[in-house]
């Protein structure tokens, strides 16, 4: 694996994360996700992707949703909430947290970010998701692991 061979190569160790839960190993997906940080602490991709992680029940042992909340939200900060992706990740943890009223003001700023620019799948999608938060039911209600 090239995360192994160069231990140094932050790309490596975000790919191999993402391999890693696409293979259901979602501990290991989740230590590389924070070896990634832990080389580039700044990158809010690998930030939204753990943040997920982390705050769906699926992570198990693993789970930890005040750590998902503080990663999600260093992210927004730092974009201004002006990143769709991010915003929603946000909304996400939150839903997660039970933070319903928080997910669904999310939500919908994301889709104020996202119109006429994101395609009629992505706009859909994000539509569901304000009202899956409107009735108090949470990302992994219906949405498999991120």
């Amino acid at each position: 694996m090239v995360a192994l061979a160069n231990p140094s190569n932050v790309e490596a160790h975000a790919n191999l994360a993402l391999s890693l839960l696409r293979s259901g190993q979602v501990a290991a997906a989740i230590a590389e996700y924070r070896q990634t940080l832990t080389l580039q602490p700044g990158w809010a991709e690998a930030k939204c992707d753990l943040a997920r992680l982390l705050a769906h029940p699926l992570s198990g042992n693993e789970r930890n949703i005040p750590e998902a909340i503080t990663l999600a939200e260093e992210v927004c900060q730092a974009t201004k909430y002006e990143h769709p992706g991010a915003v929603q990740s946000l909304a996400m943890v939150y839903s997660e947290a039970g933070r319903f009223d928080e997910a669904v003001k999310l939500q919908q700023r994301a889709l104020e970010l996202m119109t006429g620019k994101a395609d009629d799948r992505a706009l859909a999608v994000t539509k569901r998701r304000i009202d899956l938060y409107k009735s108090h039911r949470p990302f992994s209600a219906v949405e498999p692991m991120p």
